[in-house]
């Protein structure tokens, strides 16, 4: 009890300068789903786990990508109220290429349609001469012969060899012949293939290209149909054309009704009728709730991905929403990468007005901690559900982000040997993504001579701002990150100060030997997180060596990062030698 001889040993903490594991390339999806809690964040292992949970939607898509990337990080998905339901358009129907028009009686005269959408109309009046009024487009308009008390002279026979002698009408139509008088009517239009129609019903769960192509002629319970739900790339198997008339798609939300029409041809094989639906989206308010809710949590992440492509209108609005919760999380020491969509074209705009007025919208948003990506391209599902092989029309955010969730936080989207982004077979925008690129967008594009197509991750900071490449933030963000954690360690803590002032640093500040010490300390944890792991150049903290702690009780202090250099531009020059006059 310390009169006799000993010796003691005690273990000491925090000498190893670790700090937890980075969380650079864990993902946080946000946006519709149609099942699941919403505003309830949670982790994603498999592509079954996802479906099971949150069954299908734009989100669902989304992470489904990020699933089936080999070597990816940590995923999470929340889904967000939508506020916005899902619609489908108007079915539009084509006819085959070998489609027959049907018999249709006009005013007593059989017609025989040529082409689609022919329609006839046969006046009246007194004493009139029999005679093509009209042609427009697929609309003919017959005057009949009357007599002065207003009755039709004009025979069967009459009208057929009125249309078989005009060159253009006999192109649309044929009419039958006969000694029997004809009769006015109005507008009637002629029947042409099948006689079938197909329409829709329900709340669309996704953006589906929806087509429907009748595989076997005939009518309820007799013919069959297959159905598209990507614009006709990939089809399902054939199906019969139930006998209620009714089909729900499985797993879309959607609901077929088959009506036969009169026949004789009811449902004719190779018709084909249309549609596109909009998917379900989020409200900058459904965002701002999910982001509330995330604000809570105490898992890590360092890039969050709003799904749904906003429209331009909104985005200004929705930027700075979103701006918000940057600013917030980073108060709170949380570091994040925000990545929002922008949507495609409006009404019939081409690819160049619409990046222009896109680059006009922006001009006066700006934060270094978000990206929007521009520009959509189709990408092939990973799910079976709710179709197998299909592909989606999508932003490029979706494969840009499954993509950098395999690389490191220092390596640059569009390395070429870290090969092309996954699942693109096509873009729809790629004329314009050097144009907005230099406006700040985030962008697909092709390479010359290499297969696939690859991402440039744009920043939307100032044009005078430091951070122009999504790995710009994600390498501060872990410089911030690590800094912060070994910094902790020192809070509560007790320093040495200066007794006496000594040039630029004022009694009361931090002791010379102290500051070093904590530096040093510091500068190992960053080396370690960074610089050795090939993240930056190099990256360093400094104290603020002049303050006076006995009154302040503060530290200031500077984490600073050199980055690593990307060769963006390769610049060379080819000629011709001759070794005569080397």
């Amino acid at each position: 009890m310390g009169n006799l001889p000993e010796t003691t040993l005690k273990a000491t903490n925090g000498n190893l300068g670790l700090v937890p594991a980075s969380p650079g390339t864990t993902q946080v999806k946000i946006g519709p789903c149609s099942s699941g809690t919403i505003n309830l964040l949670s982790p994603v292992t498999t592509k079954q786990g996802l479906v099971d949970e949150f069954t299908s939607g734009p989100t669902v898509d989304a992470a489904s990508l990020c699933c089936d990337k080999p070597g990816r990080g940590p995923l999470y998905v929340m889904r967000a109220a939508a506020s916005t339901d899902g619609v489908a358009g108007s079915v539009t129907k084509t006819d085959a290429p070998t489609a027959v028009g049907n018999a249709t009686t006009v005013g007593n005269v059989v017609y025989t349609a040529l082409k689609a959408g022919v329609r006839v109309k046969m006046d009246g009046g007194n004493t009139k001469t029999l005679g093509i009024t009209s042609i427009t487009g697929k609309d003919i308009v017959i005057q009949l012969g009357t007599d002065g008390g207003g009755a039709v002279t004009s025979t069967l026979t009459n009208v057929r060899d009125l249309l078989a002698g005009d060159a253009t009408a006999a192109l649309l139509v044929t009419a039958g012949s006969g000694g029997g008088l004809a009769a006015t009517a109005a507008f009637t239009a002629l029947s042409f293939g099948g006689t079938g129609s197909v329409t829709v019903a329900g709340t669309p769960l996704d953006a589906y290209q929806v087509r429907v192509k009748p595989s076997r002629s005939g009518t309820l319970n007799v013919g069959a149909f297959r159905y598209s739900l990507d614009g006709g790339d990939a089809y399902s198997e054939e199906i019969t054309i139930p006998a209620g008339g009714t089909y729900a798609i499985p797993g879309t939300g959607l609901t077929l009704t088959f009506t036969p029409g009169a026949g004789a041809i009811f449902f004719a094989k190779d018709d084909l009728f249309a549609f596109d639906c909009t998917a379900p989206s989020c409200s900058a308010g459904d965002i701002s709730s999910a982001l509330t809710a995330l604000q809570l949590e105490t898992r890590t992440f360092t890039i969050i991905h709003i799904v749904g492509q906003v429209v331009r209108a909104d985005m200004p609005a929705f930027f700075a929403a979103i701006k918000t919760f940057a600013d917030a999380y980073e108060a709170e020491g949380k570091y994040v990468m925000f990545v929002l969509e922008g949507a495609g074209n409006e009404s019939a705009e081409s690819n160049s007005t619409w990046s222009a007025a896109w680059i006009a919208a922006m001009a006066s948003s700006a934060s270094f901690r978000m990206a929007i990506a521009l520009g959509e391209c189709e990408v092939l599902a990973p799910l079976l559900t709710p179709q197998a092989a299909r592909t989606m029309r999508r932003c490029v955010s979706y494969p840009m982000l499954a993509h950098v969730s395999a690389l490191n936080i220092a390596t640059d989207l569009g390395e070429v040997l870290q090969g092309p982004l996954p699942g693109v077979t096509k873009l729809y925008h790629a004329d314009q993504a050097d144009t907005l690129a230099g406006a700040r967008f985030s962008v697909a594009y092709p390479i010359n001579q290499l297969e696939g197509f690859y991402g440039e991750g744009r920043l939307f900071d100032t044009s005078i701002g430091d951070f122009k490449y999504w790995q710009d933030i994600r390498v501060l963000n872990e410089a911030m990150r690590v800094a912060r954690i070994g910094m902790l360690r020192y809070q509560s803590s007790a320093v040495r100060v200066r007794k006496r002032a000594q040039g630029a640093y004022p009694a009361g500040s931090i002791d010379p030997v102290d500051a070093f010490n904590v530096e040093r300390a510091l500068n190992m944890i960053l080396s370690n997180a960074l610089t050795r792991r090939g993240f930056a150049t190099e990256a360093v903290l400094i104290v603020d060596k002049q303050i006076n702690i006995i009154t302040e009780k503060e530290l200031p202090y500077d984490v600073q990062v050199t980055p690593l250099g990307y060769l963006k531009k390769l610049t060379g020059k080819a000629g011709l030698k001759n070794p005569a006059l080397a």
